[in-house]
Protein backbone atom coordinates (compact mmCIF):
# COMPACT_ATOMS: atom_id res chain seq x y z
CA UNK A 1 0.00 0.00 0.00
CA UNK A 2 2.97 2.14 0.64
CA UNK A 3 3.89 1.74 -2.64
CA UNK A 4 0.35 2.19 -4.26
CA UNK A 5 1.32 -1.04 -6.04
CA UNK A 6 -2.65 -1.81 -6.33
CA UNK A 7 -2.40 -3.65 -9.68
CA UNK A 8 -0.71 -6.62 -7.48
CA UNK A 9 -4.08 -7.27 -6.17
CA UNK A 10 -5.42 -8.37 -9.14
CA UNK A 11 -1.99 -10.55 -9.80
CA UNK A 12 -2.53 -11.88 -6.34
CA UNK A 13 -6.61 -12.94 -7.39
CA UNK A 14 -5.68 -13.99 -10.84
CA UNK A 15 -3.25 -16.60 -9.49
CA UNK A 16 -5.79 -17.38 -6.62
CA UNK A 17 -8.92 -18.11 -9.06
CA UNK A 18 -6.69 -20.30 -11.64
CA UNK A 19 -5.40 -22.55 -8.78
CA UNK A 20 -8.61 -22.70 -7.71
CA UNK A 21 -9.91 -23.93 -11.30
CA UNK A 22 -7.60 -26.18 -11.71
CA UNK A 23 -8.07 -28.01 -8.68
CA UNK A 24 -11.48 -28.09 -10.03
CA UNK A 25 -11.43 -29.69 -13.22
CA UNK A 26 -8.47 -32.37 -12.01
CA UNK A 27 -10.05 -33.53 -8.69
CA UNK A 28 -13.51 -33.74 -10.26
CA UNK A 29 -11.90 -35.21 -13.18
CA UNK A 30 -10.65 -38.07 -10.93
CA UNK A 31 -13.96 -38.18 -9.18
CA UNK A 32 -15.76 -38.84 -12.38
CA UNK A 33 -13.15 -41.15 -13.84
CA UNK A 34 -13.03 -43.18 -10.49
CA UNK A 35 -17.00 -43.08 -9.26
CA UNK A 36 -15.80 -41.75 -6.07
CA UNK A 37 -19.10 -39.61 -5.31
CA UNK A 38 -17.40 -38.61 -1.85
CA UNK A 39 -14.25 -37.61 -3.58
CA UNK A 40 -17.19 -35.23 -5.99
CA UNK A 41 -18.83 -34.16 -3.14
CA UNK A 42 -16.03 -33.07 -1.59
CA UNK A 43 -14.45 -31.24 -4.48
CA UNK A 44 -17.40 -29.45 -4.84
CA UNK A 45 -17.92 -28.27 -0.96
CA UNK A 46 -14.05 -27.17 -1.40
CA UNK A 47 -14.80 -24.99 -4.49
CA UNK A 48 -18.03 -23.78 -3.07
CA UNK A 49 -15.98 -22.26 -0.19
CA UNK A 50 -13.48 -21.15 -2.65
CA UNK A 51 -16.20 -18.91 -4.45
CA UNK A 52 -17.31 -17.27 -1.74
CA UNK A 53 -13.56 -16.40 -0.24
CA UNK A 54 -13.19 -14.96 -4.51
CA UNK A 55 -16.24 -12.86 -4.09
CA UNK A 56 -14.73 -11.60 -0.66
CA UNK A 57 -12.13 -10.88 -1.80
CA UNK A 58 -13.43 -9.21 -5.42
CA UNK A 59 -15.99 -7.36 -4.07
CA UNK A 60 -14.63 -4.27 -3.64
CA UNK A 61 -13.33 -3.80 -6.82
CA UNK A 62 -16.50 -5.37 -8.83
CA UNK A 63 -19.22 -5.18 -6.49
CA UNK A 64 -22.21 -5.64 -9.07
CA UNK A 65 -21.00 -8.80 -10.35
CA UNK A 66 -20.28 -10.28 -6.82
CA UNK A 67 -23.64 -9.07 -5.28
CA UNK A 68 -25.04 -11.29 -8.15
CA UNK A 69 -23.06 -14.24 -6.80
CA UNK A 70 -23.99 -13.51 -3.21
CA UNK A 71 -28.25 -12.80 -5.23
CA UNK A 72 -27.69 -16.26 -7.09
CA UNK A 73 -25.86 -18.06 -3.60
CA UNK A 74 -29.17 -16.85 -2.07
CA UNK A 75 -27.27 -15.76 0.63
CA UNK A 76 -27.82 -12.25 2.99
CA UNK A 77 -25.53 -9.23 3.24
CA UNK A 78 -23.29 -10.80 5.93
CA UNK A 79 -21.55 -12.52 3.26
CA UNK A 80 -19.87 -9.23 3.09
CA UNK A 81 -18.95 -9.13 6.73
CA UNK A 82 -14.88 -9.79 6.99
CA UNK A 83 -15.74 -11.23 10.70
CA UNK A 84 -17.03 -14.45 8.91
CA UNK A 85 -14.63 -15.18 6.47
CA UNK A 86 -13.66 -18.02 7.36
CA UNK A 87 -16.85 -19.54 8.17
CA UNK A 88 -18.38 -22.75 5.77
CA UNK A 89 -21.15 -22.05 3.85
CA UNK A 90 -24.09 -23.75 6.12
CA UNK A 91 -23.38 -20.38 8.06
CA UNK A 92 -24.49 -18.18 6.03
CA UNK A 93 -27.43 -20.76 4.35
CA UNK A 94 -28.26 -22.71 7.73
CA UNK A 95 -29.81 -26.15 6.53
CA UNK A 96 -27.43 -26.94 3.59
CA UNK A 97 -30.49 -29.87 3.09
CA UNK A 98 -33.09 -27.59 2.76
CA UNK A 99 -31.56 -24.36 0.89
CA UNK A 100 -32.02 -23.38 -2.57
CA UNK A 101 -29.72 -21.40 -4.81
CA UNK A 102 -31.08 -19.61 -7.47
CA UNK A 103 -30.93 -21.30 -11.02
CA UNK A 104 -27.89 -20.03 -13.50
CA UNK A 105 -29.07 -19.77 -17.07
CA UNK A 106 -26.56 -20.96 -19.51
CA UNK A 107 -24.39 -17.84 -20.70
CA UNK A 108 -25.89 -15.65 -17.71
CA UNK A 109 -22.44 -13.45 -16.74
CA UNK A 110 -21.77 -12.28 -13.39
CA UNK A 111 -19.79 -9.47 -14.98
CA UNK A 112 -21.26 -7.17 -17.30
CA UNK A 113 -19.28 -6.24 -20.14
CA UNK A 114 -18.02 -2.48 -19.73
CA UNK A 115 -19.68 -0.44 -23.14
CA UNK A 116 -16.20 0.29 -24.31
CA UNK A 117 -15.75 -4.02 -24.67
CA UNK A 118 -19.50 -4.00 -26.57
CA UNK A 119 -17.60 -2.75 -30.06
CA UNK A 120 -20.02 -0.13 -32.24
CA UNK A 121 -22.86 -2.98 -31.85
CA UNK A 122 -23.69 -2.58 -28.54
Amino acid sequence: MYHQEFHRISYVLDDFIREVNKHWVNKIKLADSQGDAALRRQVVADCFYACKVMAILVHPIAPEGCEKFREYMNIGDILWNWDYILEPISFYTGDLARHELKVLEPREDFFKKHERQLGQDG
